[in-house]
């Protein structure tokens, strides 16, 4: 979040990382193994993080949601989307 608040591309409150648990949302944080099993999902977005946001969503068995139309057409076995926009 913080990198798209730096990006212009969301107006984000980084205090909301604090109050995240009682939302019932869990933050993840790639791990090492992530590395070891990065690919690129969709050959239309190259883009590095969005494919490590797509690797931790798979290793993690999570949804990601996102509003990000490059993350939401990206079809792969396993991998679960949900638009944020919605």
């Amino acid at each position: 979040m913080t990198i798209k608040a730096a990006m212009g591309k969301l107006d984000f409150d980084p205090t909301v990382i604090e109050d995240l648990g009682s939302m019932g949302i869990d933050l993840l944080l790639p791990e090492a193994n992530t590395l070891d099993v990065y690919r690129i999902y969709n050959a239309a977005n190259r883009d590095p993080f969005e494919n490590a946001l797509i690797t931790v969503a798979l290793t993690k068995d999570c949804t990601l949601v996102t509003s990000e139309n490059n993350l939401l057409q990206t079809k792969f076995q396993d991998l679960r989307l949900m638009n944020a926009s919605q």
